[in-house]
């Protein structure tokens, strides 16, 4: 079997110490953790608490408290839902009517 010469390209052209040709991907930028959200009203706090077990210890939660202190919520949706209602759980859908009538299926009429 003849031996096979492969001769490749280089993929990119960069050499060390000059500045790349295109600029590398930016990063998500992160905001700080210890910024204030301009949707929270002025009297809520804020709470951030690093996990320590689990697969995504060592990650920061952040809460969101009341003024009164006696409810912690943990995303903007529920501290808007609270704002909007005076409660922390979202309403249930109510049933429509056909929902609520009992179906009748050709075995039952028997």
């Amino acid at each position: 079997m003849p031996r096979r010469v492969y001769n490749p390209e280089p993929i990119s052209y960069f050499i060390p110490g000059e500045a790349p040709a295109e600029p590398a991907p930016r990063a998500a930028q992160r905001r700080d953790p210890e910024e204030r959200p301009s949707w929270l009203p002025e009297n809520w706090t804020t709470e951030l608490r690093r996990r320590s077990s689990g697969a995504t210890a060592g990650q920061t939660d952040r809460y969101y408290i009341e003024p009164t202190g006696k409810r912690r919520f943990r995303s903007k949706l529920e501290v808007l839902r609270f704002l909007e209602t005076g409660s922390s759980k979202p309403k249930r859908k109510a049933p429509s009517a056909t929902e609520t009538t009992a179906s009748r299926s050709p075995a039952s009429q028997i």
